[in-house]
Formats: structure tokens, C-alpha cells, sequence
């Protein structure tokens, strides 16, 4: 059928039946027990054939084959493919391209199908069950597509919707057994997604991806090719994606190495593309020979530049690509050269100018219509913004600062462009200042906020995820190109509970409220500093990868219960997901292993390592035999975290060997035992007290104070006495309190190396007092070490007063940005809270990032209140912790006001520049840290506001310390008395 008869008979279709619209996550299309209305895909062990036309797209021809063991893999009965020239069975699964396929176009023309809704929509696809559509035809399920990838992506729905997982193969999830599956009456309309260009780039390939290629996958091949592409391929259609930039590193093969790569991408409907520094998808990582070639320098050897440059884009002339212009220095390095900023620009311009020149003389087409984008990566951004000019049909493709916040988007100019925006963003990342590849730990909220914040100015062209090995990705892929799918179906309401629902889809619904607890845990919990980041050292200064030095990490072993509480979590988070992985059936846990129970339980154990080393490192120098424990415990959490990944890579008959890797990075010394120090038990030696608050080389005397225990802090109540032993052997203790209102878990023991006493207070029979005081002794060897307990149960707590008020607790007052008392929107900006990101797991955002800027001297600013009771006065110094973003360009900025009583404010930061210190600082721990003051001048009821100023700034903690805050990484906890 001509394409122009198609048009003409598109312009008189009429509806032929009732439509119904689906959403995608509905699986109300498809049912498991029969109706008279129903189509049977399988039914009766009678499975229904699948037809297509092979003068279609090659991707057709695959999916339909993927579609046949899709419900085999469900059912067990293996339908029928056919060419679309034999004769249609009772029940035909019909899938077609509209104006490729002889049969949907039949359709059309006979009006039974309506293609309206489809047709002209770049990837829109639908389904319909039609009644008698043909000669001897009793019911047909019509899957069509708008273009080959629309009838690629709406094949591959139906199996998902059959219960075969996207990741069935790369992360081995087991499909939903049944005996028969039914389509219900009606249509399915997939309108065209979000994102014209949605992908995944392989990337820093050399310890996960490379390794397991090379020496599992293709081994006969040794590398990264097209077997191993054809499975990247399918997992992208199955995701309903259509972009890939090869992995690229010298250490791999390039991707036009093997000529059979383009060929399987095409099948695939694969769009090709290159990264940032590979200009017309030419890798001068590994392509370029400077013995040959000279050197990879615009400025110098243009001509030796653009003839590797032109002879690429004609090999590839045949396949559907985006073109990456402009240019970047070999491999990930800045451009070679040392012109002025001036002829910096320049040189760029000509360049992008020339490459122009090439995709018009090879491709032979204008050269509008050929996608390209430009990304401003690293040093590439600050020639943009010095003023070069980019041709307005190129895609601009703002890059995050590689810890997942996008440092620049579309202000209002550039929203006017015909090109358009895009956005290219990491889950995992090789460079300054620490690496993060081992596996992806960024929350999903994170994640949400700043894709769809760059979707609101335009972003809906080009979005990139680098993904790392994908392996140890899965779920974050996942997200992101649902996102790009359809960003509608996303917000602050339900992102928080998003992998919740993905698990619960897999492995049942019965795990619903765990998966959610298990997952915003596990976020919560990577989101100060990640398992990578837990070394406590640096692998990049300046660009430049040096060797890691393990240190002690920032999380303070003795202040806030900080290192320790950090470690329970870890636990009770591991048993809780070792209890679901141990009831799974056989056939789930290979993949429930992969995608939970390995990031979890290796978090937990590299944690363990980490802050037992730290903690082994103090004792040992106090000249604590506990030291000693700890080192063997050290040793212990090394072996786990090897046997681990033994499993991980042994897993299905050694299906993954050699894809997980603990030690990824140049300089990596993550898979290293960090320094260990050993005691020598001194003969006879004696016991020595330690308590909450108090560093251990810092005891001077026999008296200890422990914080003061706080009626209204119900979740934080235990204070700690610590019993070490110097000696070399066990030693006998006994203790006792001169009230009856202090509680010890113990009251004598024999230590051998450690005892731990909590210390809690009955309020029953604590004096109605705002202070009171309190003694523990120890005695051990004719010794006394005395332990000060201090209460604090003021009247107002007694008479409900302080209900809902953030109350002074030794001598600070934590805030949780998310939980204000009250809030004050205008019709300009609205204030969201956001669960599952931020120190206390919710923050405050304030607008969005187009909204107008706000006059904080203004009264009625936008702000969030926060009630709290004080009980000192004086100049009070306020740190406010806020995400560590940035603004929309370089004429705005991430302000926000903190205030007293409506009284007058004081301003704050959220962003820093790239590559700055403060910056450095900031994305490693997830926060900016700002510091104000303000005066309080009388005890009792106060507010604090936070004010809107730039939009789109979000808070996610506050810290008041009236002289009372002692050094840790994350602060105090937040107290808030329930009402």
C-alpha cells in the first residue's frame, strides 16, 4: 500500500468500536480467566499465532520473536510465528509499523482499526482486540505502531504486561507463571513519551562490564560486541528506550571496531550516539593514534581532526543516529591548547562549524534534520557561557556535576530554541573528588527533583543516564527511563514509594510495607555518604586520580550516638531484607540478590569495616584490649565483603562471573583493609569507665558527666557507660546509684574486654524539676569512677505546653526542615515536602526553579515556620543545612532567608561552584552547611522561618546551638515534642 492511499484513508477513518485508555502501570488489559468479550493469547493450552510482515522493520521481526518466548516463558506452550502471507488462524496476534505492515494497513483501510490517536506521533503505539476483522478470523489483537520503535515498545508491553519483567535476562527475574491469559476488549493508546531521545551510556566499563564481556560473555571475541550488545539493545526496547552511547574507554574495544555493532543496533532500532568527548561518534579514547595522526589539537591539526571526523560520518551514514558536535581533549581531558578565552571561543565555533559542514556532505541532507546535540561537559560549559554560539537546531544537553545535580538549564532564551534541551546525568561516576561505581545509591527523589525540574524549562529532548557496568544500576535505569517515558506519572507524592511498588510487582504485593521500610532506609542511610565514600579519603585533587589514603570517616564515634546508631541501622536494615530474601521461592532470590540484598548487605559490611577500623584505631590508642576485637571483627566484615561478591559472580553457574567488582576505580582502595592497630594487654592491668559525649584519649580524672537525659526526647533517651579493660585478664565490676530514679541496664558484670551499661531515667520517680542530678559509681579493684546523671523534666512539659514546639536539649536545637509547624504560600510559590531525601529522610522545597525570585524584606515572603522553646538566651549561632543544587544559570542564584520571630533575616546558600572546595565537600556528604546568628533575647516560646528566595531551593535541616553542640558530621537529632 502506498503511503500516500494510507494518508487518504486515514483522513475518512471512523472510530470502529468503543475506546477505552489505559495507563501503563494498569495491567487491567490483561486477565487471566476467560470473558465473552476477551481475546485468548493462551487459552485452552492453545497458545494464539503471532503474525507480522517481514517487509517490516528488522526490529519487528525480533520482537515478535521476543514476544513468542515471553509467553512461553509464562505459559509453556510456544505460540506460532508467521509471515503475515499465511492465513490468518481463528485468534491472530497481528503486529505491525502503520504504512509498513500489509495487514494493519488492510485494517485501516477497512475501517476496523483506528489509528488516529497514533499515526504522525514520533514512538506512539495502541493495541486492539477487533471482533471479525477478516475472513474466518473470530477475534485478532491488533499491536501497532506509529514507527518501528512504536511497534517494537507495544510488542514488548504486552509481554510486560504478561508478566515478563524488562530485566528478565540482566537481572535473571523470574517471569509470573500462568495457564492462560486473556486480553480484555478494548484499545490501548500509548501517546508519544516525554523525552524524544532516552538512553543509557555505558561507561567506565574496565572493572565490571569489560571484564565480564571479555572473559564470560564473548569470549571469543574478548571484548565488548555485538553479543553483548543485542542484549543491551533488547533491555532498552524492553524499557522502552532508543539511545545508547557505546561504552568507550581505551581499554575496550570502540564501538565501530566491529562493524557487526551498527548492524545490531539498527535491528535493534537503536538510535547510536557518542559521548562528550566523541565528536561524531569518533573515540579518540581509542581511535585516534597520535604516531599517525599527530596531535588530537584543533588549533594545530585541523585538517588531520576533521579527516577521522569526516571518514566516520560516512561509514555511519546508514543508521539512525545524534550527532555529538563541538569538541574536548582526548578521552575525558580538556581541549589541549593555550588560546585566550576569547580565541577559545573561536576555535569552538569553527569547529562546530566544520563538523556541520561534514554531516551535510555525508549524509546529504539539510542539515536541520540531522539530531544533534551539544554538551557543555566540565571546561565545555565555561566556553558556552563565555559567549560561544551554538546553531539553534542543535539540542543543548546540560550536564549534572556527576554527583546528580545538573549544574545548568534553559533560561529564557535558550527555551525559545528550535534545538531544544536535554539533560545527561550519573548514577555512577569515575573522577573528582571520590568515585562511586560499585553500585548505584542514589535516592530516587534526588533523582525526581532534578529531572523534572530540568523537564519544566524544556529539558524533553535528549535525556542520558550513565549507568556504569548496568549491572548494580538496574533500578535506577529503570526509573530514569520510566521518567523519560512518562514524567506525568511521577511526583514528590509518590517517588519516595516508586521502588516499593517495582519490588512488590516482582517478588509480591504481601512485601509492599517491608520493600517501602527497605528501601528508604537504604537511601537514607547512603545518602550522607555512600558505601564508595566510606573510606574516608580522596582519588581525584584537581583532576588528577591519586592513590587513596583510608582515614577515619566524619562520623563521630562519640557524639550523638552518631558512628553506632549509623551501624544498628545497617544491622536491623540487613536482617529485615535477609528475612524476605530467605522466604523467597528458589527461583527468586538469584534476582532479589542482585537488585536488594547485595547492595544492602554490602553496604552494611563496608560500613562495619570502615567505622570498626576507626573505632579499632581509637581504642588502640587509649590502650583498649577491645581494639583487639575489633581488628578480628575488621578482618571478618574484608572476607564477607569478598565472599559476597564471590557469590554475586557465581550466581546462575557463573552467569555474572567477573561483572561485580568491589575495587572500581584507578585508585581505588575500597576492596583494601584500612589500617588496623593492635594492644598488647598489659599484665594486671585495670578497667577504665567511659561515657557518652567523651573521646577516649581525653580522660583525665575518675568523674564523668553524661548528657543531660531529657524528658520529651522519648526516641534518644540512653546515655552509655563503657567498661574497657586494659588488662590481660577478665576483671570483676559492680555499680551503684545514689537515686532510685536512674535505670542501668547492668548492675555488675566481669569484663574481659568491653561492657556497655545504658542509662535511662524513670520518670515515675524523677523529681517534677527542670534539673535535677544524679550518681552512678563503679567500683572495680578498690576503685570508684563516678558517673554525674543529669535530668530535665520541666513543668511545662507537665502541663502540655511545649505540645508541637522543636525544644533545647543540652544546649541545641535540631530542626527537620520537612516538618514545619505552618507554612505561607503565594500564588507564585508553593512549598512541597519531600520525603525519602534529605539528613532527616524529608526536606522543605520552596517553589520551583521558574518561579519568580522573592523579596525577603517583604512580610508576606513565602516561608516555612518552625515553633521551638528555649530555655537559654543570648547570640545563637544557626546552621542550616540545604541539597547542595544549583541555579537555573549564572544570573541567578540559591538563596533563602533565616529569620527570628518576623524579625530580621539573614541570608544563606545552597550551591557552590564546581570544583571548589566547599563543593567538593558538598557532594560527598548530600549537603550545603551554612552558618548565621541570630539573638534570642528571653527563654520560652519562639519561631524561626526559613524564607523562599531563589525558587526551588530546598532544606533539609536546621541546627540552633546556644554553646552546646559538639563535633559530628550530621548534628543533633531534631526533637519535637508530639502533641
Amino acid at each position: 500500500m502506498s503511503k500516500n492511499y494510507l494518508k487518504s484513508t486515514l483522513s475518512l477513518l471512523l472510530v470502529a468500536f468503543s475506546f477505552t485508555a489505559f495507563a501503563q502501570v494498569n495491567n487491567s488489559v490483561v486477565s487471566y480467566t476467560n470473558s465473552s468479550s476477551s481475546f485468548p493469547l493462551v487459552s485452552n493450552q492453545k497458545a494464539a499465532t503471532i503474525f507480522y510482515d517481514n517487509k517490516d522493520a528488522l526490529v519487528v521481526a525480533k520482537v515478535a520473536r521476543f514476544l513468542q518466548h515471553d509467553i512461553m516463558e509464562v505459559t509453556s506452550l510456544m505460540p506460532a510465528v508467521k509471515d503475515q502471507t499465511q492465513k490468518l488462524t481463528q485468534y491472530p496476534v497481528i503486529i505491525g509499523t502503520i504504512g509498513q505492515s500489509v495487514l494493519i494497513d488492510k485494517l485501516i483501510a477497512t475501517k476496523k482499526l483506528d489509528v488516529s490517536k497514533v499515526v504522525g506521533h514520533w514512538e506512539s503505539f495502541g493495541w486492539a482486540v477487533i471482533d471479525k476483522p477478516a475472513s474466518g478470523v473470530k477475534k485478532a489483537l491488533v499491536i501497532f505502531g506509529n514507527d518501528r520503535r512504536g511497534t517494537a515498545f507495544g510488542t514488548l508491553e504486552l509481554s510486560k504486561k504478561i508478566g515478563v519483567s524488562p530485566f528478565g535476562w540482566w537481572a535473571d527475574v523470574p517471569s509470573i507463571k500462568k495457564k492462560e491469559i486473556y486480553i480484555t476488549k478494548g484499545e490501548l493508546i500509548m501517546p508519544s513519551p516525554s523525552v524524544k531521545y532516552r538512553g543509557i551510556f555505558i561507561n567506565d566499563e574496565d572493572w565490571g562490564m569489560y571484564q565480564w564481556a571479555s572473559k564470560t560473555f564473548e569470549k571469543d571475541l574478548k571484548d565488548i560486541g555485538p553479543k553483548t550488545y543485542a542484549k543491551v539493545f533488547e533491555l532498552l526496547l524492553r524499557l522502552k528506550a532508543n539511545t545508547i552511547w557505546p561504552a568507550m574507554h581505551p581499554i575496550s574495544g570502540a564501538f565501530f571496531k566491529f562493524p557487526d555493532n551498527k548492524k545490531v543496533a539498527d535491528s535493534f532500532a537503536i538510535v547510536t550516539g557518542s559521548s562528550h568527548p566523541e565528536p561524531l561518534m569518533f573515540n579518540n579514547a581509542s581511535e585516534w593514534h597520535h604516531d599517525t595522526m599527530g596531535d588530537w589539537n584543533y588549533d594545530t591539526n585541523k585538517a588531520g581532526i576533521l579527516k577521522a571526523l569526516g571518514n566516520r560520518v560516512a561509514e555511519n551514514a546508514g543508521n539512525e543516529t545524534v550527532y555529538t558536535i563541538a569538541l574536548r581533549g582526548i578521552h575525558d581531558a580538556g581541549m589541549i591548547n593555550n588560546l585566550s578565552d576569547k580565541d577559545k571561543v573561536k576555535l569552538l565555533e569553527n569547529a562546530i562549524n566544520d563538523e556541520r559542514n561534514l554531516l551535510t556532505t555525508n549524509l546529504k541532507k539539510p542539515i536541520e534534520e540531522v539530531p544533534q546535540v551539544f554538551i557543555p561537559y566540565k571546561e565545555v560549559l565555561e566556553v558556552y557561557e563565555r559567549g560561544l554560539k551554538v546553531p539553534d537546531d542543535v539540542t543543548l544537553v546540560w550536564p549534572d556535576d556527576n554527583f546528580g545535580y545538573i549544574k545548568r538549564l534553559s533560561n529564557a532564551d535558550e527555551r525559545k530554541r528550535k534545538g531544544g534541551s536535554g539533560v545527561y546525568y550519573h548514577v555512577s561516576y569515575l573522577g573528582e573528588p571520590h568515585d562511586y561505581l560499585w553500585f548505584s545509591s542514589t535516592p530516587p527523589a534526588l533523582m525526581y527533583e532534578e529531572l523534572s525540574k530540568a523537564y519544566s524549562t524544556g529539558a524533553d529532548q535528549f535525556w542520558m543516564l550513565n549507568v556504569g557496568d548496568l549491572k548494580g544500576s538496574e533500578y535506577s535505569m529503570d526509573l530514569f527511563l520510566d521518567m523519560a517515558w512518562d514524567i506525568s506519572k511521577f511526583s514528590f507524592d509518590n517517588i519516595h514509594t516508586h521502588q516499593a511498588n517495582w519490588l512488590s510487582n516482582i517478588y509480591g504485593k504481601k512485601y509492599q510495607t517491608q520493600f517501602e521500610g527497605i528501601t528508604n532506609d537504604f537511601y537514607h542511610l547512603a545518602f550522607p555518604h555512600k558505601p564508595e565514600f566510606m573510606g574516608g579519603g580522596v582519588e581525584w585533587i584537581n583532576g588528577q586520580n591519586k592513590d587513596e589514603k583510608l582515614a577515619n570517616t566524619q562520623f563521630s564515634l562519640y557524639n550523638y550516638n552518631e558512628a553506632q546508631a549509623r551501624l544498628d541501622a545497617y544491622t536491623d536494615l540487613s536482617k529485615r531484607t535477609q528475612a524476605i530474601y530467605s522466604q523467597l521461592p528458589e527461583n527468586q532470590q538469584p534476582s532479589f540478590f542482585q537488585l536488594m540484598y547485595y547492595p544492602v548487605k554490602g553496604s552494611e559490611l563496608m560500613n562495619k569495616k570502615m567505622l570498626w577500623a576507626q573505632q579499632n584505631r581509637a581504642e588502640a590508642l587509649a590502650g583498649f584490649t577491645h581494639a583487639n576485637v575489633l581488628k578480628d571483627s575488621v578482618l571478618m566484615m574484608q572476607k564477607d565483603l569478598d565472599d559476597l561478591t564471590k557469590n554475586y559472580n557465581s550466581l546462575l553457574g557463573g552467569k555474572w562471573d567477573k561483572m561485580m567488582s568491589i575495587k572500581s576505580g584507578y585508585t581505588s582502595k575500597l576492596d583494601n583493609l584500612p589500617v588496623l592497630d593492635a594492644v598488647s594487654p598489659q599484665k594486671n592491668g585495670d578497667l577504665k569507665v567511659t561515657v557518652s559525649g567523651e573521646e577516649l584519649n581525653e580522660q583525665k580524672n575518675t568523674n564523668h558527666q553524661l548528657p543531660t537525659i531529657n524528658a520529651y526526647d522519648l526516641a534518644n533517651q540512653s546515655q552509655l557507660i563503657n567498661i574497657y579493660n586494659k588488662g590481660d585478664e577478665a576483671k570483676t565490676w559492680e555499680a551503684k546509684t545514689n537515686q532510685t530514679w536512674i535505670k542501668l541496664s547492668k548492675m555488675k558484670g566481669s569484663t574481659k574486654f568491653l561492657d556497655k551499661i545504658l542509662v535511662n531515667i524513670d520518670w515515675d520517680k524523677a523529681p517534677a524539676e527542670e534539673y535535677f542530678d544524679g550518681e552512678v559509681s563503679i567500683q572495680f579493684n578498690n576503685k570508684i569512677e563516678r558517673v554525674f546523671v543529669s535530668g530535665f523534666n520541666p513543668k511545662a512539659y507537665k502541663d502540655g505546653s511545649l505540645a508541637d514546639l522543636y525544644v533545647e536539649h543540652n544546649g541545641v536545637i535540631a530542626f527537620n526542615a520537612g516538618d514545619f509547624n505552618r507554612k505561607f504560600e503565594s500564588k507564585d510559590i508553593k512549598i512541597t515536602t519531600v520525603n525519602g531525601l534529605g539528613l532527616e529522610n524529608q526536606s522543605v522545597k520552596f517553589g520551583d526553579i521558574l518561579d519568580p525570585k522573592q523579596d525577603r524584606w517583604d512580610v508576606n515572603t513565602p516561608r516555612t515556620e518552625y515553633d521551638f522553646y528555649a530555655f537559654s538566651t543570648g547570640r545563637v549561632d544557626v546552621y542550616t543545612y540545604a541539597l547542595p543544587t544549583f541555579a537555573l544559570d549564572r544570573e541567578h542564584d540559591t538563596l533563602y532567608g533565616i529569620g527570628l520571630d518576623k524579625g530580621v533575616t539573614a541570608d544563606a546558600v545552597a550551591g557552590a561552584q564546581e570544583y571548589t572546595q566547599l563543593w567538593r565537600d558538598n557532594v560527598l556528604r548530600n549537603f550545603s552547611v551554612c552558618k548565621t546568628s541570630i539573638y534570642i533575647d528571653k527563654p520560652g516560646k519562639h519561631t524561626l522561618q526559613i524564607y523562599a528566595n531563589s525558587p526551588g531551593v530546598i532544606v533539609q535541616k536546621v541546627v540552633m546551638d546556644f554553646g552546646g553542640m559538639k563535633k559530628s558530621f550530621l548534628g543533633p537529632k531534631p526533637i519535637k515534642v508530639k502533641k
